[in-house]
């Protein structure tokens, strides 16, 4: 399997290479169709004057003796090779014979039937050919006039010939009055020497030959085919080798950077990014690669600042622990109840953030334990109020329900410790004087619970990590001020678990609202 990018691009260019290049052999298997149709004509016009010179040299020679010089003339002319061969496949004539025969014949020479159409051109034998006749026709009409029943026979050549009975002695006699009266076709106004020399010789044909002619064409049709399917191969493979080093480096470019990047990552520079310089997937693949990049150095630095502060939360109340006990071992504060009661309160307050933990660890599984009963909204307000008052320090703290007795399906434990974590949090932030508001109301099938409070307020920068996990709006990390930092992160975990929403609003100096909704029972 192909792993490396530039591969697996050069395999892609390659086969869309040679779909090019089939498409490519294809138009040239069309184009040079004119050009074997055009061979073919002039194959066949050399192979029918092959084959009309050797039939004439056949007819009017008694065998193939002098062929040699002929077949010579005609492979010098049309520049290629001429055999003839006898029908047993002896070679009689071979203008190369140091080569093979062709596969096969391209004509079988028969003297005594040439397919060949012999209309001279010659002005004199076509004349010599019309006295002939004329004799012929004479000697028929000679018989004829004489009431002999005659019969007329043209051959190859367009000699007519009259044909008679020649069982009759008196159709034979009247031939001989006929010749001694004419003479022998009139052999004084007939050129004897040209009529034999131009169409037949009276001693006798040649032997039936078998004819091979090798023009080339095939291989020289197939070179030239051949020759343009490699050039278009070159010039497409060329091309597409070349788009692909081009297009492959301007893509390897930020690849290589992801690439190098990705390794920062793993060695631990959370810090790096790559340029986005253009768009489409590797534009797209950059920047999903920076956001997860900044996403790791988020969590890593909130790693590192939980790891800091779960440290810090448990270090002050053992730190607290471990004094007093030391001190009451060396005698310095005495072992009596009151010192007994401030470790029971450093241990309670080591307790709550261990459960504190514990909660947020199942809510992020997905394991928070819900024991979801129909409640009325009032009552989860009284009891979160009435478990406040005894840590108000001089804020007014009061309960409004505007619900008119509307039930929600909800836990009533843990909604209870979502908003007391609320309510625990304004009364954190709100100075002596000041005043929280725990309100209830419907709208539009849902219950709206509110915590307003005339506290310090948050800064803008601050307010979209209100409900992040150990973040304190004052980095002070006093209790007094800053808690545990869990308190909120636990809030949201449980209003989520119950299928509701939490936001939060302020502005400093103006206090701070945190909204709930949750869905209605039914």
């Amino acid at each position: 399997m192909l792993r490396s990018f530039r591969a697996r691009l050069l395999a892609a260019a390659l086969v869309v290479a040679l779909i090019a290049i089939a498409v490519t052999a294809w138009v040239t298997n069309r184009t040079t169709s004119d050009d074997l149709a055009q061979q073919f004509e002039e194959d066949v016009f050399i192979e029918q004057t092959i084959y009309e010179e050797v039939s004439v040299f056949a007819i009017t020679e008694p065998d193939w003796t002098d062929v040699d010089e002929l077949l010579d003339e005609l492979a010098d002319e049309y520049d290629l090779r001429i055999a003839l061969a006898d029908l047993d496949g002896g070679i009689i004539a071979d203008t190369d014979p140091d080569s093979d025969l062709p596969s096969a014949p391209v004509a079988f020479i028969d003297p005594a039937n040439p397919l060949i159409d012999f209309a001279p051109e010659s002005t004199d034998v076509i004349t010599e050919i019309d006295l002939f006749n004329k004799e012929s026709k004479d000697l028929g009409e000679f018989l004829t006039e004489r009431g002999f029943e005659v019969v007329w026979f043209t051959d190859d050549f367009g000699f007519t010939f009259p044909v008679w009975n020649e069982d009759d002695p008196a159709a034979n006699q009247a031939v001989e009055e006929w010749f001694e009266s004419a003479g022998f076709f009139a052999f004084d106004e007939l050129d004897e020497a040209v009529i034999l020399e131009g169409f037949f010789d009276p001693v006798g044909f040649a032997e039936p030959a078998l004819l091979y002619v090798d023009t080339g064409a095939e291989s020289a049709l197939s070179a030239v085919f051949s020759g343009r399917l490699l050039l278009a191969v070159l010039i497409v493979a060329g091309a597409a080798a070349l788009v692909t080093v081009v297009v492959s480096r301007r893509l390897m470019q930020p690849i290589t950077e992801l690439t190098s990047a990705a390794q920062g990552l793993q060695s631990g520079n959370l810090s790096h990014r790559v340029e986005v310089d253009e768009g489409g997937e590797i534009g797209t693949l950059a920047s999903a690669f920076n956001d997860m990049a900044a996403s790791l150095e988020e969590s890593d630095e909130v790693r590192r600042t939980m790891t800091a502060d779960i440290a810090h939360e448990l270090r002050t109340p053992l730190a607290n622990i471990r004094g007093y006990l030391e001190a009451a071992k060396d005698g310095v504060v005495p072992s009596d109840e009151a010192l007994v009661g401030t470790v029971y309160e450093e241990a309670v307050l080591l307790q709550h953030l261990v459960e504190d933990l514990e909660t947020l660890t199942q809510a992020d599984a997905g394991r928070l334990s819900m024991n979801m009963v129909p409640t009325q909204v009032g009552e989860i307000l009284a009891q979160v109020v009435d478990a406040h008052h005894a840590r108000t320090d001089g804020v007014h703290l009061e309960a409004v329900d505007d619900t008119e007795g509307v039930v929600v399906s909800v836990d009533p434990m843990r909604i209870r410790q979502a908003i007391g974590n609320f309510v625990d949090n304004a009364l954190r932030h709100t100075p002596s004087g000041g005043s929280v508001t725990v309100a209830a109301r419907s709208q539009n099938g849902s219950v709206l619970i509110t915590v307003v409070d005339t506290g310090e307020g948050i800064a803008a920068e601050h307010l979209p990590h209100v409900f992040d996990r150990f973040y304190r709006a004052d980095p002070s990390r006093t209790r007094s001020t800053g808690g545990s930092g869990l308190g909120m992160a636990i809030a949201r975990h449980i209003v989520d678990a119950h299928g509701g929403t939490v936001s939060a609003a302020s502005s400093p100096g103006q206090g701070t609202i945190i909204t709930v909704a949750l869905p209605t029972a039914g």
